[in-house]
């Protein structure tokens, strides 16, 4: 009895709430958002065991039960990694294996009718990130009526290592199985709460939108989500698509002092026992240049099509055939992506001067190398490539802006119009919604952040990850002040996003799904404010001919010189072109 009243005084005075799960008691705070709404916070909730020792690359175990309340009050740790982002901590390694949690959020616990769910899958490219509050804080979100579930995951070689002996269990994508297995505890654990079960939407930007693509085409993510959000990524981006199966494993080994052969059962064992640090330290230096430079390959270790089905495949076959009949055709989604997403690399490409630019420009290094295009085809491919974006200017320091766009249009806005261009001809029950983000306003906080020089703002406003300063609050951002046009576009991006969660509708007058294989890029083209906003065909559709020429399986040959000409033609008589 002392005991139960001790507890239940330290309740009173701190604000704190027990909440059951299915594994045992938790202990929640009241918080205080950042507009000054009191909300829940349920931090560092055991989703799984960690990935420790023999753990440490195979499939996800769920946690073993408890009986004490689990003090659930503060944010854990990040998975290890070695953190990229422009801050005084970028390039440090950091992390802690014992990372695996789960956090939840809501301003009522026990409202009249069950919140909508919001599940967010963390970017980073499958290297970096975390569901911490550094750069997702809840608090814009805790002015909505809805429950916001974020979470860890495994990177790398954790999340992605890949053995092809079957009895050593390790058929890989542990990183997306991790993510299976916190869907479902969202699925069997939100309605305590006060979520809804049945109404649960994924959303992620970056390597999370890829994420939140890649469950709507795997058969083991079904029905644990009712729809998607893809922000600046997708399973079909390059940047993100199936790694080709090779030796990576030996290869890492190798760097880091092994000296065995290539037995995979021996490889294993070394790197279940090798130090995280020096894993992530070695895991950049395994590509060869050709891997690099002429494929194009950014990690040894991503989602990898599994090489045996060992009851809990996540991935069996390539991204584009899964998505031919996957069950996710038939659920809503919007996808999206920023007007200047690369707009990141201006300060690189400025700094850098003639010899980036060359690399940049490389126009045969944009055709897919998987594609296997003859080398007279890839001359004529990148000579379209070069008249697109630059017309008839020659590339130079002083027109990188070209380059951006290619480089965007090549990883996010053509992948879009493939992913929407897939949707249609599924002939799938789901409606795609696409948006465009192109505000231009004091909080683009990335923009802020890697420095990018104010004087390419003109045409275009918003770089990657800018969307995401509108959602959730960050660290290095203040709050906008009441009426500025910054405060009320995050109120007009919470009410598209939760709108779109609650309904699978957006809720924006004259904003259709895309229905027609011609028009892939119609939507809704987000800026500064609602007077600029416009529902159209967007900007990037009328240079997407040229990627579906790069991408087109038949012979090049009876099409290509007729389009250069029309090309040629019509950049003598439109501004179109940068």
């Amino acid at each position: 009895m002392l005991k139960f009243l001790i507890i239940f005084n330290f309740l009173l005075i701190v604000n704190c709430q027990i909440i059951n799960t299915q594994y045992g008691p938790i202990l929640g705070a009241q918080r205080t958002s950042a507009l000054n709404r009191n909300y829940f916070s349920f931090q560092r909730i055991p989703y799984m065991k960690p990935p420790i020792g023999t753990l440490r690359f195979r499939d996800p175990v769920p946690p073993s039960n408890w009986t004490e309340v689990l003090n659930c009050t503060a944010q854990g740790f990040r998975f290890p990694q070695i953190d990229l982002t422009l801050t005084p901590q970028g390039g440090v390694f950091e992390g802690d294996l014992d990372s695996m949690h789960i956090n939840v959020y809501t301003n009522n616990l026990n409202p009249q009718s069950k919140y909508p769910v919001m599940v967010w899958i963390h970017g980073g490219g499958f290297r970096t990130g975390s569901g911490l509050t550094d750069i997702y804080g809840p608090d814009y979100f805790m002015e909505r009526d809805i429950v916001l579930v974020t979470f860890n995951y495994r990177l790398y070689t954790f999340g992605f290592l890949s053995l092809d002996d079957p009895e050593l269990g390790i058929p890989g994508n542990a990183g997306f199985k991790d993510q299976v297995l916190a869907l479902k505890w969202v699925k069997e654990n939100i309605e305590n709460f006060g979520g809804d079960s049945k109404n649960i939407t994924i959303f992620g930007q970056s390597s999370g939108g890829g994420c939140a693509h890649y469950h709507i085409l795997s058969p083991l993510s079904k029905d644990l989500f009712q729809r998607s959000i893809i922000m600046s990524g997708s399973a079909f981006n390059p940047m993100y698509a199936a790694i080709p199966r090779r030796n990576w494993a030996y290869r890492l080994a190798k760097m880091l002092n092994y000296t065995g052969t290539e037995n995979e059962r021996e490889i294993l064992a070394f790197l279940e026992e090798a130090d995280p640090q020096h894993i992530f330290d070695a895991v950049g230096n395994i590509l060869t240049p050709h891997e690099r430079n002429v494929e194009r390959l950014i990690n040894a270790f991503g989602p990898v099509i599994e090489p045996y089905d060992n009851g809990n495949a996540f991935m069996l076959q390539h991204p584009e055939e899964l998505a031919q009949n996957s069950w996710g055709n038939d659920i809503d989604i919007m996808i999206g992506a920023t007007s200047f997403e690369n707009g990141m690399v201006l300060p690189v490409l400025l700094l850098g001067g003639s010899e980036v630019l060359e690399a940049f420009t490389n126009f045969s290094t944009f055709i897919p190398y998987p594609l296997n295009r003859s080398n007279e085809e890839r001359e004529k491919l990148a000579e379209m490539l070069k008249r697109t974006y630059f017309g008839f200017v020659e590339p130079s320091p002083t027109n990188f802006d070209g380059s951006i766009l290619l480089s965007s249009e090549f990883a996010f806005w053509h992948v879009i119009d493939r992913v929407v261009k897939q949707r249609v001809f599924s002939r799938g029950l789901g409606k795609t919604y696409v948006y465009r983000f192109d505000a231009d306003s004091d909080n683009n906080c990335f923009r802020t952040l890697y420095r990018v020089d104010p004087r390419w703002h003109r045409h275009h406003r918003a770089i990657h990850m800018d969307d995401l300063c509108y959602l959730f609050k960050t660290s290095f951002a203040n709050v906008p002040a009441n009426n500025t046009n910054s405060f009320n576009l995050i109120q007009h991006m919470l009410s598209i996003f939760t709108t779109f969660s609650s309904t699978g509708n957006p809720g924006i007058t004259n904003w259709k799904p895309s229905t027609n294989a011609q028009e892939t890029l119609f939507g809704h083209n987000i800026r500064e404010t609602r007077a600029l906003d416009s529902i159209e065909i967007l900007p990037e559709h009328k240079r997407i001919f040229v990627w579906e020429e790069i991408y087109r399986s038949s012979a090049l040959s009876f099409n290509v010189n007729f389009i250069y000409i029309i090309l040629l033609f019509s950049l003598a008589i439109s501004s179109f072109f940068v």
